[in-house]
């Protein structure tokens, strides 16, 4: 699953998450010598770390489905033939594509809307904000597919080949 586009967009994802967590440490950090040594604060300072916060979240799920690293009690999976493996794995992932695209089908749907609102500190639409949700959902429907494409191919990313 690790072609050039694959590779490229974990990059990119990563690139994001350092970017939002490096600038969420030094806001946060300035907030606070502001707050307790100048007695000033940085309004806005709150509302980015949480949205930021947000969007870590979301873009570091995305990398954990890439990977399969989800919290996952498979014992009575692995107690089963291999078909049962298989059917188990495949029911699975179309389950979480499904759930993904509602959600994501339904944040897009209500983005137009949240483009009008302004976000109370630092005034950007809440769509901006928002937009995570479509952008991850995606990546991970995309990230799915892929691994039950796999799951046919009798392989996956751990190189477990349901044996």
């Amino acid at each position: 699953m690790d072609n050039k586009m694959s590779i490229w967009i974990e990059r990119l994802i990563n690139i994001l998450i350092i970017v939002i967590f490096v600038s969420m440490t030094v806001i946060v950090f300035t907030q606070v010598v502001l707050r307790y040594v100048f007695d000033m604060n940085i309004s806005w300072a709150d509302e980015f770390s949480r949205y930021g916060m947000v969007w870590i979240a979301f873009l570091g799920a995305t990398i954990g489905v890439k990977y399969g690293e989800h919290t996952r009690i498979d014992f009575f999976i692995k107690l089963l033939p291999k078909k049962g493996r298989v059917f188990i794995e495949i029911t699975n992932k179309i389950i979480s594509v499904v759930f993904l695209g509602v959600i994501s089908y339904f944040s897009v749907t209500s983005l137009g809307d949240m483009m009008t609102m302004m976000t109370p500190s630092l005034q950007i639409p809440t769509g901006i904000v928002h937009l995570v949700i479509p952008i991850c959902g995606g990546l991970m429907i995309i990230y799915l597919v892929l691994q039950a494409i796999d799951i046919f191919r009798n392989r996956n990313e751990k190189g477990d080949h349901f044996t």
